[in-house]
């Protein structure tokens, strides 16, 4: 159950993001342009904030769920400050790409849950691997045509866009 984190750590924090599309909506469809957009804007923001390192992704229609870490003082502020360079590039990125007008995400604020041992960890990988197995849209994790780090996890593949 998630919980709100009240301290974390001056050392590398885990933890686990979900951040979802305002009312449901599918705001993310996947497409090759959408994809790599998604991979330049991740990739500015490790060149912005490199005290925050992503290890995993998974943009599905509605949502998207990650799993990142966090070195150094103040880490939640870290996380704070790169949340809202991604998703508010990316938002600008779905009204291009898709011709949307308004708000893409939800107002709240993103879930986000600490990972403390190793076996949360791991829960949390499979679980981020699984998303679109889970929801029934493909029979296997890596052939989800979206932003997927499958592959990159699993055979060591570079995750490619612009």
């Amino acid at each position: 159950m998630p919980r709100r984190l009240r301290f974390a750590s001056d050392d590398e924090t885990e933890f686990e993001f979900t951040y979802r599309a305002r009312e449901g909506r599918y705001s993310f469809v996947p497409q090759e342009q959408l994809r790599s957009e998604w991979v330049g804007v991740l990739r500015d923001a490790s060149e912005r904030y490199p005290s925050v390192e992503l290890h995993q992704i998974v943009l599905l229609s509605n949502h998207v769920t990650g799993r990142l870490s966090v070195r150094g003082p103040m880490p939640i502020n870290q996380v704070g400050l790169w949340e809202a360079y991604v998703f508010g590039q990316t938002a600008r990125v779905s009204h291009a790409v898709h011709g949307q007008r308004g708000e893409i995400w939800e107002s709240r604020r993103c879930r986000l849950i600490p990972l403390l041992d190793d076996e949360s960890k791991l829960r949390s990988t499979t679980y981020i691997m699984a998303q679109a197995v889970a929801a029934n849209l493909v029979a296997r994790p890596r052939h989800w045509p979206g932003l997927n780090t499958c592959d990159a996890l699993c055979r060591g593949t570079v995750v490619r866009g612009y």
